[in-house]
């Protein structure tokens, strides 16, 4: 990305300065590194920069495919984390343990890794009930850096402990706001004797 960021602030000084020829300089002589970033091949640019006579319309062009390559690379990145942190939910969720009614989950390992973006949801689902909880506070509460965090999750919401206190977060759903879903373990019924 660093090749994309350079080439952007080449174009816009240039065009500033009335001297777009130079870009396709710039990119002929950079070709490798923007070619790698923009997702082509350094002969592939160097084509497509020929056959564009406009050097302005070029040094548009440039941009655009600029804009294109970080926004891919934005999307691409948070899909990841999304991944990931759904993947984390799936471990969190299949390692829930009931006492009676309320499942206690693993919350630091959720804080390290199973959060995406502070917009987003954290959604606990079971049989019984589904509470749907922002990501802001979890990230308040990671920010916090304690170690002595536990947690567990009823009907009425997630309630997160610490050795001096504690935060009771109710179910807020948001339609619109992208979703983890901590699918939680089945209760295991008790043998009768």
């Amino acid at each position: 990305m660093r090749a994309l960021q350079d080439l952007a602030r080449f174009i816009r000084v240039k065009r500033d300065e009335g001297a777009p020829q130079e870009v396709r300089e710039y990119v002929h002589e950079h070709a490798a590194d923007i070619a790698e970033a923009l997702g082509f091949t350094a002969d592939a640019l160097r084509a497509g920069t020929a056959g564009v006579d406009d050097d302005a319309r070029l040094a548009r062009r440039l941009l655009a495919e600029v804009d294109r390559a970080r926004k891919e690379g934005r999307d691409a990145k948070a899909s990841q984390r999304t991944r990931k942190a759904q993947e984390t939910a799936d471990a969190v969720g299949s390692a829930a343990r009931w006492r009676e009614d309320c499942a206690e989950i693993d919350l630091p390992r959720i804080l390290a890794s199973g959060l995406t973006r502070r917009e987003d949801v954290l959604v606990f689902a079971c049989g019984g009930f589904t509470v749907a909880v922002g990501m802001a506070p979890m990230f308040a509460l990671r920010g916090l850096k304690r170690r002595d965090l536990s947690a567990f999750v009823d009907a009425a919401g997630l309630h997160v402990r610490w050795k001096t206190g504690g935060l009771n977060l109710r179910s807020r759903p948001e339609p619109r706001a992208t979703s983890v879903v901590v699918n939680l373990a089945a209760r295991v019924a008790g043998l009768a004797a």
